[in-house]
């Protein structure tokens, strides 16, 4: 899996699309942390809040972003045949989808540091003061987005072994997961039982809309809840690629 691996993120690397969805992502980036700090009417003074503050801004656009990512690459896969290629070298085909999923999280990963480490840098920078506990508290908020990024385009790799054509697999990828984030909030807006659910389940939307804090237990929880939903998903897509047929 390792050689899938190294020579799918070799190709990602070696696409014109990838880098000119990086160099969009650092073009929202800056707007975003300008937006919430220097050129915001109510900025704040803290680290934390002014951190969340900007990924709250642009998560929706970044899950855009990365979603559309995974169905050009794994679109692109299918037009050129590689996986019928990587299938008659002898691979099984969990291991090919075990590879792109892989290196999928690797680029969409890169794009998300990237995002988090700009804001990140803009935000000492604006607010000039903070404490190791801060910087501990992000440390913690990062590595619970990234897994909840994992997640939702764990759907979106999905969606492109199912789909299969490039434009039509960019295209979906490009609005499940702004749909799913934009049910999810109107159903806890409407069923107002699942507001607390949500929030205690996902404490990284806690973090992102309201600044708040969650016991270490929460944290773990929610850990364990975005690894088995991208584990269930991520069955689901070896499942669909095991009755594909390629040409």
């Amino acid at each position: 899996m390792r050689k899938l691996v190294r020579y799918d993120v070799y190709r990602a690397f070696h696409q014109a699309s990838t880098y000119v969805l990086l160099a969009i992502t650092l073009v929202l980036t800056v707007f975003t942390v300008g937006d919430v700090t220097f050129f915001s009417e109510e900025p704040s003074s803290d680290l934390v809040f002014t951190y969340v503050s900007a990924l709250a801004s642009g998560k929706n656009i970044l899950l855009m972003l990365a979603g559309c990512l995974c169905g050009m690459l794994i679109g692109e896969d299918f037009s050129v045949g590689s996986y019928s290629l990587a299938v008659s070298s002898g691979y099984s085909r969990w291991k090919i989808v075990g590879g792109r999923t892989i290196s999928c999280f690797i680029v969409i990963s890169i794009m998300l540091a990237e995002f988090m480490l700009v804001s990140l840098a803009a935000s000492m920078v604006y607010v000039k003061t903070f404490t190791a506990g801060a910087v501990l508290r992000i440390i913690a908020l990062s590595i619970l987005h990234t897994l909840h990024f994992c997640m939702m385009n764990m759907i979106c790799i999905f969606m492109g072994f199912v789909l299969k054509k490039k434009v039509n697999a960019t295209v979906v990828c490009l609005f499940i997961v702004v749909l799913l984030s934009s049910l999810i909030g109107t159903l806890c807006t409407k069923v107002e039982k699942l507001t607390p659910l949500y929030l205690k389940t996902v404490p990284v939307i806690t973090y992102t809309m309201f600044g708040g804090t969650e016991k270490a237990l929460t944290v773990a929880g929610s850990t364990l809840v975005f690894l088995l939903i991208t584990a269930a998903i991520f069955y689901a897509t070896g499942k669909v690629f095991e009755k594909e047929e390629l040409a």
